[in-house]
């Protein structure tokens, strides 16, 4: 089942990538799409029409590069569930651990049917 279009954020879409188990997962077709944007991305996946994970993949090259770096996530019109919701994915190369972190940042809360303009 389709996810309704206010719920997912623009430049998504639906390439029938469902995992058993998981579900299906829809991409942003402006980096996923686009071979020379591939470097790391924000997947929103779906199970029968709602919105069930949000997951954030780099490739392995990007990591060597040793990034540190933040993008914003691509929101969408509104929201099914109230919650907390982030707004930022980040990738930083922490030296002195020899570790990338990755991390989903900036949290604002969310209310249920409320617009990204009326959440003021």
């Amino acid at each position: 089942m389709p996810v309704p279009a206010q719920y997912l954020p623009v430049d998504y879409v639906d390439v029938e990538a469902v995992l058993p188990g998981l579900g299906n997962h829809l991409v942003d077709a402006t980096v996923e799409l686009v071979p020379e944007t591939q470097t790391a991305s924000f997947i929103y996946g779906a199970y029968e029409g709602h919105l069930t994970f949000w997951h954030f993949m780099a490739t392995h090259e990007y990591l060597k590069s040793r990034p540190d770096a933040c993008a914003p996530i691509k929101q969408p019109a509104a929201w099914e569930v109230s919650g907390r919701y982030p707004t930022q994915r980040c990738v930083r190369y922490v030296e002195d651990r020899g570790e990338i972190r990755m991390t989903l940042e900036g949290f604002v809360e969310r209310v249920a049917g409320r617009t990204r303009a009326g959440d003021g």
